[in-house]
């Protein structure tokens, strides 16, 4: 008489998959944006363990995400997975990249209207849900807008296009994603928090 044997699953047996941690928990990274030497554009990242991690691929299951995380460290990448309320994020290992901190009080100046390319505006608050949410690097909630899944931090009121430009021109010389709402008493820049949470 052959004796069956149950079928293992192949991620639980991998000991390379064996070896990866997920973070679970917020406090055991932050979110941030950082540079690398060779890209102009800003990344999204997490710090974690004194390390910066770049986002590489977002995935629902647990498994899926712990093979292809397996797959990237046996190429010799060095990797990191967090989970989300949607699943699981894998971050790689940007070992010279250089943070991009942003400080929500400089001034704005000195940034000609011409220098923003043209700002996306919302002129129906159909398109966009109010909301409060909360972020790694700063404590308490903060007024903002769900766009396209996407969670934008309310940063100003301005009186009319030309100024409108001129803030988002400086904005985007920060590195930062935004976008406008119409209202009568003129137009609301959102800034994008890709680390943000609902409060």
């Amino acid at each position: 008489m052959q004796t069956q044997l149950k079928p293992q699953p192949l991620i639980e047996r991998s000991p390379v998959v064996s070896s990866i941690s997920i973070l679970f928990s917020r406090k055991q990274y932050r979110c941030c944006h950082i540079r690398v030497p060779d890209m102009e554009e800003r990344l999204p990242a997490i710090a974690a363990n004194g390390r910066y991690y770049s986002f590489l691929k977002a995935i629902q299951g647990k498994q899926q995400a712990l093979k292809i995380a397996a797959n990237l460290q046996h190429r010799g990448e060095e990797i990191a997975v967090t989970q989300t309320p949607k699943g699981y994020v894998i971050w790689g290992w940007e070992p010279e990249a250089d943070e991009i901190v942003r400080d929500r009080n400089r001034r704005l100046a000195k940034a000609p209207p011409s220098a923003a390319p043209s700002t996306p505006i919302l002129d129906s608050p159909r398109q966009y849900r109010l909301c409060r949410i909360r972020v790694p690097d700063l404590e308490g909630p903060l007024s903002a807008i769900v766009f396209e899944d996407r969670y934008y931090s309310h940063f100003q009121v301005v009186q009319d296009l030309d100024q409108l430009q001129r803030v988002a021109a400086i904005l985007r010389n920060r590195g930062d994603q935004m976008i406008a709402t119409q209202t009568e008493k003129g137009y609301t820049i959102w800034v994008w928090e890709p680390g943000a949470m609902p409060f």
